[in-house]
């Protein structure tokens, strides 16, 4: 099932409501995260420090937790491509792998059961080298036109590998003007941000459960 259940302990977190030690030092080896992608997550015109894992990456500082973040987001990426490079990705030993592929699936003609194998394949690979996995749909909205297939697609990976899950990168930036460059498709910097806060309830959570797993061993 999608694991979503340490999202409401992430806000208990922030509110300061829990004890220090789900929180690693900031003195303590940094957490490796990876986000594999396309050209949302590379951040198409932006400098690298407003794209959204570098914000990310200092939203974790802020809170005293140590994060290096990897963006590994290639313009014009598949789940076909992504899985072609999963392998080389996963030697910098990540210790969070973050997905965000799909949404050019179908413009390249892949079918969306080849995209659900892909993902999966993703997932199985990056789980065999102990990284944990957040998988990230996105609905886009073009032309007027809504397309969740991807969404959809991660979804349904997200449920039979039991990752954790963000329903949707693009909520509230997706269609909205002000927040996307001229091609209205690729977030600008206030699109950026609003990007990181869809995804930091679920990283923060997937991260505290790292850090207590850890703490155990």
């Amino acid at each position: 099932m999608v694991r979503c259940r340490l999202v409401v302990a992430a806000l208990v977190v922030l509110n300061g409501c829990t004890s220090a030690r789900s929180i690693p030092s900031v003195s303590a080896p940094p957490i490796v995260i990876a986000f594999l992608g396309d050209s949302l997550t590379r951040g198409a015109q932006l400098d690298v420090a407003d794209h959204y894992p570098a914000l990310l990456e200092r939203r974790f500082a802020e809170v005293g937790i140590a994060v290096l973040a990897t963006n590994a987001g290639h313009p014009g990426e598949t789940t076909v491509g992504g899985l072609a490079r999963i392998d080389a990705e996963l030697e910098t030993n990540p210790d969070v792998l973050f997905v965000a592929l799909g949404v050019n699936d179908y413009a390249a003609g892949i079918a969306s059961a080849d995209s659900e194998r892909s993902l999966s394949a993703i997932v199985e690979r990056a789980s065999h080298a102990g990284a944990i996995v957040v998988l990230a749909g996105a609905t886009l909205s073009v032309a007027g036109e809504t397309r969740s297939r991807a969404s959809q697609i991660v979804t349904a990976v997200a449920r039979v590998h039991g990752t954790w899950l963000v329903d949707d990168l693009l909520e509230g930036v997706a269609g909205v003007s002000e927040l996307n460059l001229a091609d209205g498709i690729h977030p600008n910097t206030d699109g950026q941000r609003r990007v990181a806060e869809n995804v930091w309830p679920v990283l923060f959570s997937a991260v505290v459960e790292l850090t207590a797993a850890r703490q155990k061993e």
